[in-house]
């Protein structure tokens, strides 16, 4: 065996050598764990899963570049799957991973979480008492996980150092000036190459290659490819290969100014042919130009000849227009003769009688038309008489006592009309009225028809979407009321019960394996009315107590199944009322309810609902039958339908006198339109005439 001077005569007294190394929160080992190393060296030994890999990565981490530095490699060395460890493994103490058993993701778990704080130390001295200690310290804020979330500084102290100095730093909500502060004398940066220069040249470190071997050392099983490894790790790059890569470079700039020159011969040889092709282009552009200026000049010679043409044909018409002005001037002297003629013998008729004879005609034409208009007058007027079921007068008074007639009928029209509809307008409302209850009682009877189920259609609408979306029967989501009922022998007081017992009856029961689903649904979705669900796969026990015979609990039946125990439990716990035959023991119970349906929930909160009838059995919930709750609302929707048909009936009865009103008004404001003198046609005026050619005297 060596002994301990015999290896101290191997290295220089100024050769550093590594004498502790202390880690804070670093992996599994919480707290501070301090770990002295001899000068003869050092064994990790242990289990697999002891910590030996996470006190390697400390050195790496401590003297490694980040971008070198590979955890955990050895133990990886034969599954290269890929890289299990970092450093929020690290800071957080990563120790398993397991399988969420309702996502079924993998998820690692870690010692520490929130806010936390890691930190190492390693302490080199040699045989002079000189001391150079490399500290390095990272934190994560809050629940970051992400590698760009690690914080971290570094410290180089040339003297004696132990890591129970950084308790401040914990404290302080990681004031890294605070830290600098407290270690004046400290080499402090935020940065590793800084950092690692530092401990290089106080540790006599040439070149960085030497750490990317000793972190090569650490963390290999075996070395591999020799050459590689010294190739790589140990060995320079020469400078011929720097030559060779210049060579390489300068040939590639040569080869691309040969190829350059054989391409623009090349592209001369190509080229050679188009001049004479472009010499030869131009030639017949030449030619296209001309004929293109023959072209549009053949429009204007067009015009022109057509301007000769046209002045040829406008000489030859002003010629014939001159000979038809004379043929005119003729033609007119000839009419002037003629009309002159005529005025002479128009003249000789009138002198001859001719005149009275017109204004005969004349007055004849009037009284023609006088005549039928009044006829068309008195017809609308006989008409009108005729639809209002009176007679046309044939004396101007009586006439006159019909318009007065007709004029205060039209006078009271617009009254009635107006109250007419008003009242269409009331029993139009309560026909919707009554049709919106009558869907409402189809409704439940449809639904009650479905299942033996005395639960609102609309809930059990919302829970079979529920259950569609989920993937479950609806039979794996109850109603509280679908699995208790009323004894029989306690009916009278069904209805108090059913006051106390509502809420709680449309609520729905979901087992565990159905509770994440359920849940997350719900969250995610506007359901538009209320709904209360319970848990019931976590039973809660409640210290037992005796119930009272008169008991609302002991007046139910429960249905035999999964939730039976648990409804049991629920209603000794929350339904625990008294059922009272009189005040007296109303006040003085601790919680009680009576026939009536007023509940005592406390020694100072009581309540009655007289919103609807404590006997209406319409809004009963409770029970494993619904036959009598189906017959209630079948017989309400058939009143229904019957009012509805009879309020259709009233409000058609009413739109026929508002039209059989609105009808005579117009027929009666034709006749107010009316005067007597317009529809007389019993005395035409009398007419004055005498024969033609007798004096008046004669």
């Amino acid at each position: 065996m060596i002994s301990e001077p015999q290896t101290a005569s191997l290295f220089a007294r100024e050769q550093f050598r590594m004498t502790r190394l202390q880690v804070y929160n670093w992996g599994t080992f919480s707290g501070l764990h301090d770990v002295p190393i001899s000068e003869r060296g050092f064994l990790f030994v242990g289990r697999s899963g002891a910590g030996k890999s996470t006190l390697l990565d400390a050195f790496s981490a401590l003297l490694t570049p980040p971008r070198w530095i590979d955890f955990n490699a050895a133990a990886r060395e034969a599954d290269r799957s890929g890289r299990d460890r970092n450093l929020v493994t690290y800071i957080r103490g990563a120790w398993a991973e397991q399988k969420d058993g309702e996502s079924g993701e993998i998820a690692t778990r870690y010692l520490r979480s929130g806010t936390t704080w890691s930190a190492l130390a390693l302490s080199y001295q040699n045989a002079l008492g000189q001391s150079v200690v490399l500290v390095q310290v990272f934190w994560l804020r809050g629940n970051a996980n992400g590698s760009t979330d690690v914080k971290r500084h570094y410290l180089v102290l040339e003297r004696a150092f132990d890591l129970h100095e950084l308790e401040d730093f914990g404290q302080s909500n990681f004031d890294i000036r605070k830290l600098k502060a407290s270690f004046p004398e400290a080499f402090a940066r935020d940065e590793f190459r800084p950092y690692c220069e530092r401990f290089c040249r106080l540790l006599g470190i040439e070149s960085e290659m030497a750490l990317r071997l000793l972190h090569k050392t650490q963390s290999a099983k075996n070395l591999g490819d020799l050459n590689t490894f010294l190739r790589e790790f140990m060995l320079d790059k020469p400078e011929t290969f720097e030559v060779a890569d210049r060579l390489v470079s300068e040939f590639g700039e040569l080869n691309a100014a040969h190829q350059a020159v054989v391409t623009a011969r090349e592209q001369v040889q190509t080229l050679a042919p188009a001049r004479e092709q472009h010499q030869r282009r131009d030639s017949l552009m030449l030619q296209r130009n001309g004929l293109d200026e023959l072209r549009l000049g053949v429009d204007g010679y067009r015009e022109t000849r057509r301007i000769e043409l046209l002045k040829k044909h406008v000489a030859s018409l002003e010629v014939q227009a001159n000979g038809s002005e004379g043929e005119v001037g003729r033609r007119r002297s000839t009419l002037d003769n003629h009309a002159t003629n005529l005025r002479d013998l128009e003249r000789q008729h009138r002198e001859a009688g001719g005149d009275q004879i017109e204004q005969w005609e004349a007055e004849k034409s009037g009284l023609e038309g006088q005549r039928t208009d009044r006829l068309r007058k008195r017809g609308q007027a006989e008409e009108a008489c005729k639809k209002l079921g009176w007679s046309l007068p044939d004396s101007p008074q009586a006439f006159a006592e019909l318009l007065g007639n007709a004029r205060q009928e039209v006078e009271h029209w617009e009254q009635r009309s107006n109250a007419n509809r008003e009242e269409q307008f009331r029993l139009a409302g309560e026909k919707r009225d009554a049709e919106a209850a009558f869907s409402q009682a189809v409704k439940e009877v449809q639904a009650l028809q479905r299942q033996p189920s005395n639960i609102p259609a609309d809930m059990l609408e919302m829970r079979r979407d529920i259950a569609a979306a989920i993937g479950i029967s609806e039979s794996a989501l109850p109603f509280v009321g679908e699995l208790i009922e009323v004894k029989p022998d306690e009916a009278e007081w069904q209805g108090a019960i059913e006051r106390v017992l509502h809420g709680f009856a449309l609520s729905l029961l979901v087992d565990e394996r159905q509770y994440s689903a359920l849940a997350n649904y719900i969250n995610n979705t506007h359901l538009g009315q209320r709904l209360v669900y319970y848990r019931t796969g976590r039973p809660e026990t409640w210290q037992a107590k005796p119930i009272e015979a008169n008991s609302l609990v002991l007046k139910l039946n429960v249905k035999e199944g999964t939730y039976a125990d648990w409804l049991q439990a629920e209603l000794r716990q929350r339904f625990d009322y008294t059922c009272v035959d009189s005040i007296q023991l109303f006040r003085s119970a601790e919680r009680a309810i009576t026939r009536e349906g007023q509940v005592k929930h406390s020694k100072t909160r009581h309540e009655k609902d007289d919103r609807r009838s404590v006997g209406d059995r319409r809004n009963w919930v409770l029970g494993f039958d619904n036959r009598e709750k189906l017959g209630l609302f079948e017989a309400q929707a058939q009143e229904l339908a019957d009012t509805i048909a009879r309020l259709g009936g009233e409000i058609d009865n009413l739109s026929d006198q508002d039209r059989n009103r609105t009808a005579r008004a117009m027929q009666c404001q034709t006749l107010v339109n009316l005067q007597w003198q317009e529809i007389d046609v019993l005395e035409p005026p009398r007419v004055s005439w005498r024969p033609f050619g007798l004096s008046a005297g004669r």
